[in-house]
């Protein structure tokens, strides 16, 4: 469904990145591959049809205008484009919080631990609302909630403790799956700690974040997950076992 704003709902400059956003995915929709797309999602969403590099080409030129936005225009855009009915405007949504995650909050001289929260906070909505689904949450997770946490850890990680026994299981698996870019800056205790909390999920999202996330550290510490995995053993689901060992020779 193409969708207009009119001016009184927005500013010039959001008005016219999502309009022009929304005609250029309108009319290069794709109705078979749309049906595809949505029947691998579970028919959950409604798809323009547009694989990812066709769907980028169509709005690269537009990220030179979304840098001129200020940061109430771009939490107004990004709502916009996020309850709009087609999946790939979420995913545009992704990519904006990603490239401005330190611009959403604007209100002290620079970037703090209060912005930091605040952001957060903001973000919080696009993981536990109701389009949220893994091909939003996960790049949120690690490249959006771990970058900021990394920032403001004293400020941040009381957060992911709450977050990691929240009844909400992509705010769970969030918790479990931020530090995937951390290579070897890995809190490998919290890691281990925010597993084992979850270990009776019985709910797949979790079982597959334990196995990804241990996997991605087992990139950086191959003994260490071994061992890890080697004790739990018997409270580790199948599929959590057999994804963090996928590498393992």
């Amino acid at each position: 469904m193409e969708q207009t704003i009119t001016e009184n709902k927005s500013s010039h400059n959001v008005l016219y990145i999502f309009n022009t956003l929304s005609n250029r995915l309108n009319s290069h929709r794709n109705p078979s591959k749309a049906l595809s797309m949505s029947k691998y999602m579970r028919n959950q969403f409604e798809f323009f049809g547009l694989q990812a590099p066709e769907r980028r080409a169509l709005y690269k030129d537009l990220w030179a205008q979304v840098k001129k936005l200020d940061s109430s225009e771009i939490r107004a855009l990004v709502n916009l484009t996020w309850q709009s009915p087609e999946r790939e405007f979420q995913l545009f949504t992704t990519e904006i919080l990603e490239k401005e995650m330190l611009n959403i909050f604007e209100n002290e001289a620079e970037f703090s631990a209060t912005s930091a929260l605040n952001t957060l906070e903001f973000i919080k909505s696009f993981l536990a609302g109701n389009k949220s689904w893994w091909d939003t949450v996960d790049t949120l997770a690690v490249k959006v909630v771990g970058p900021l946490v990394k920032l403001c850890q004293d400020e941040l990680l009381p957060v992911m403790d709450k977050w990691n026994i929240d009844d909400n299981f992509w705010l769970c698996r969030t918790s479990i799956i931020y530090q995937n870019s951390f290579k070897a800056r890995t809190d490998e205790a919290r890691l281990f700690k925010y597993c084992l909390t979850q270990v009776h999920s019985k709910e797949f999202f979790i079982q597959k974040a334990i196995g990804w996330a241990l996997r991605e550290y087992y990139k950086i510490n191959p003994m260490s997950v071994t061992a890890f995995v080697k004790e739990n053993k018997d409270r580790l689901s199948s599929l959590s076992i057999r994804e963090a060992l996928k590498h393992d020779k």
